[in-house]
């Protein structure tokens, strides 16, 4: 009985202490826990405080509601709380890049961090640069609840770098380069040239606009040509100015820049110098129309007049001389129409004045008129157009020049008794007009450098062959400014074939001459194919 007492106390003892001792281990557990989350709760509250302090936070739904913001992102885009909360966050994107918004919402839905730059509105209408880590954020069943964005305002970074890359592009340009906001006209980047001539620094550049460089350009000119480039972004312009009693040509260009807007880009250059010339080369182009063509027709004429002996016989060697001279003084003063000619065209184009022209009528029309011209080289020409209505719209006048222009070549190249084919096809969409002789070919090394100015095909012991070496280059800018293209084949011994592919005139066709396109060789055609000759001259 003593013994079983004895037991049960000890037990109780046991059970006691047990308990004291869960008890305390309880209690140290506790406070443990309680320090942990102290800790826990210290260390939240310096990562809070760092990320405010260094971050610019906002918090959004998963439909990209703005649900709070910290005080850095407030005071750094100049927002009040009440201007963003309950906002979509895309529509503090600009509206070019609200697509990466969207994006963004798309990566974190699938529980992915989005990291990269983004743009976004200051409160006063500007533009940002933010580098920002989108960090999706779920609850306890793993679903998507909401998304922390933590940004960096790079904005001055990537203007530094925007400007080491410009620097680098247009440092090293002669010429002024300008780039500046559209509308405006305020300097975004000007290089080094042009802030000498400016007088300016660099930071004093920030402040000024393209007109405060003192060109004759005004504010509403400079918008609508701002507008005009951003509408056609491909395009570029080319302007006429003057600062100071010099002349500047400026070409413009739209460029947009790393944060995506549009800006101009000017590359302007001195043409003072040019401009000079041009007068220069005005004025003697005046001297050659009054002081050397009207004495050489004179010239020329009393000399035919000598020559055919209506002022009295002369002896064989003299009537020789005579001719000698008449021949050269037809070869100054053609060259002196040649050249005004090419002037003419450069200033005023090749079609001046268009209207619908009958191509076969003008076949017929030059035929007729060179008849006499082929008598005299004992050359036929020949025309041999079957089709009817083939027009074109150009100048009846300037494309009679082209065409008697590759007629005379091709019989100044032809074979006494021989034959120059004219023939006009159409494919529904141009016109070609082909010029045709039998000739000897163009020789090969003349080939690449036919429509220059000045060159000539020679062929030895040719007689006929007497020009200035302008023809087919006058004959080209007038097709190119048609619209159309010149081009030759040729083939060694059989002859060559000029043609003219002009833009056709039908019921659909716009009444104004097409765009240039440009002028080429084509290949020799197959032996049974092979064509004539020619000269690269008048």
């Amino acid at each position: 009985m003593w013994l079983a007492s004895g037991i049960a106390t000890g037990i109780g003892i046991i059970i006691i202490t047990v308990l004291f001792l869960a008890y305390l281990r309880s209690r140290e557990a506790a406070q443990l826990r309680k320090k942990l989350l102290q800790g826990q709760r210290l260390e939240l509250a310096f990562q809070e405080r760092a990320l405010n302090e260094h971050s610019l936070v906002t918090v959004t739904d998963t439909n990209g509601v703005i649900r709070d913001v910290n005080e850095g992102f407030l005071k750094t885009f100049g927002y009040t709380r009440d201007q963003v909360i309950g906002r979509l966050h895309r529509d503090l994107h600009p509206e070019w890049d609200r697509q990466t918004s969207d994006r963004i919402r798309r990566v974190t839905r699938r529980g992915e961090i989005w990291s990269g730059d983004t743009y976004l509105l200051r409160g006063d209408g500007s533009v940002a640069t933010t580098q920002c880590t989108v960090v999706p954020m779920v609850d306890e069943s793993r679903r998507h609840v909401k998304n922390i964005t933590m940004r960096t305002d790079v904005t001055e970074q990537r203007e530094q770098d925007a400007q080491e890359l410009m620097k680098a592009a247009f440092g090293k340009l002669s010429a002024f380069a300008i780039i500046c906001k559209p509308h405006s006209g305020r300097v975004c980047y000007i290089n080094d040239v042009a802030l000498e001539q400016m007088g300016w620094d660099r930071a004093e550049s920030a402040t000024k606009t393209i007109r405060d460089m003192g060109f004759d350009l005004d504010a509403l000119r400079l918008a609508e040509i701002g507008q005009e480039l951003i509408e056609n972004p491909d395009r570029s312009m080319t302007l006429d100015l003057s600062r100071n009693g010099r002349f500047y040509e400026a070409q413009l260009y739209t460029l947009f820049m790393g944060q995506g807007q549009p800006r101009i880009l000017a590359i302007v250059r001195d043409v003072s110098q040019t401009k000079e010339a041009e007068r220069e080369k005005k004025e003697l182009l005046s001297v050659i129309t009054h002081e050397l063509r009207t004495p050489l027709t004179n010239i020329k004429g009393s000399l035919g007049l000598v020559r055919s002996g209506q002022v009295g016989e002369m002896s064989r060697e003299i009537s020789d001389l005579v001719g000698i001279a008449e021949s050269n003084s037809e070869r100054m003063l053609s060259l002196v129409n040649d050249l005004l000619d090419i002037e003419k065209i450069a200033a005023e184009g090749g079609c001046t004045d268009p209207e619908p022209v009958d191509i076969p009528t003008l076949l017929d029309d030059v035929v007729r008129s060179h008849q006499g011209y082929g008598v005299e080289l004992d050359v036929s020409f020949q025309d041999l157009t079957r089709e009817t209505g083939l027009k074109v719209m150009g100048d009846y006048r300037r494309l009679s020049q082209v065409l008697s222009n590759l007629m005379s070549n091709a019989a100044k190249f032809s074979h006494q008794g021989g034959n120059v084919e004219l023939k006009a096809t159409s494919d529904g969409k141009d016109v070609e007009i082909s010029v045709r002789d039998y000739g000897p070919g163009i020789p090969e090394d003349a080939q690449a450098t036919l429509f220059d100015r000045f060159k000539q095909a020679r062929q030895p012991g040719n007689s006929k062959v007497n020009a200035s070496g302008l023809g087919l280059s006058i004959a080209r800018d007038i097709v190119e400014h048609h619209g159309g293209t010149i081009t030759f084949s040729t083939q060694h011994g059989k002859g060559t074939t000029f043609y003219v592919l002009l833009p056709r005139l039908t019921a659909d066709t716009i009444e104004a001459p097409a765009r240039p396109r440009q002028s080429r060789a084509i290949p020799a055609p197959a032996p049974e194919l092979a064509l004539g000759g020619t000269e690269a001259s008048k």
